[in-house]
């Protein structure tokens, strides 16, 4: 029965790490879409950082 719960687990685990990819993916997308619609000035480099703690 262990084996179960430790496979239902890293399905989870890879549920939300999915999860926490598309949102990082559609907040970047985004932002960069912001700075593309907006020809106010040249931007020619954009760095976003993310704050992300996992516990395992």
């Amino acid at each position: 029965m262990k084996r179960g719960i430790v496979i239902n687990s890293q399905r989870r685990m890879a549920q939300r790490f999915h999860s926490i990819e598309t949102t990082i993916r559609n907040y970047t997308t985004h932002t960069l879409n912001a700075f593309r619609n907006r020809a106010i000035a040249e931007v020619s480099e954009v760095a976003l950082k993310f704050g992300t703690h996992v516990d395992v």
